[in-house]
């Protein structure tokens, strides 16, 4: 009855699913918006994007849990920092500085994010919560 179905698979650079044998590395992000049944030129397309944002944010990799590639042109990751994770929604270009943007403005908003918050920080120097901020705690 559950429409969801998930199957941990890694994957290639060239979109070839790959069978898990044994436990999966460590540190490894988990890949959202790629399905078993979509042609592997669409993987391989998906996860070059992975592939790109993972590069841009080289100096950040560790932080990074998740990549959201199901809407190409607004890619967003989930990022790990102290004891919140935060969903980001990086546009599609940019996304060092948008994750700047992001860690310049975090320690005034921290406090007020809810567990795991969607910040849009698609637009230059700007965040706009997507999900509600949380009441100042007084």
């Amino acid at each position: 009855a559950n429409p969801v179905n998930y199957k941990p698979m890694l994957i290639d650079a060239e979109g070839f699913l790959l069978q898990v044998n044994g436990p999966i590395p460590p540190n490894i992000p988990l890949l959202i918006g790629v399905r078993e049944a979509d042609d592997v030129e669409h993987r391989r397309r998906r996860v070059l994007r992975m592939l790109q944002v993972l590069e841009d944010l080289k100096d950040s990799r560790e932080h990074i849990q998740e990549v959201d590639v199901s809407d190409t042109e607004n890619l967003r990751i989930t990022y790990q920092i102290q004891d919140q994770q935060v969903i980001l929604i990086l546009g599609n270009e940019s996304f060092q500085q948008r994750v700047a943007t992001f860690l310049r403005y975090f320690e005034g908003i921290r406090d007020r994010l809810a567990p795991r918050a969607i910040l849009d920080v698609s637009m230059k120097n700007r965040i706009n919560a997507v999900t509600p901020l949380l009441e100042p705690r007084k």
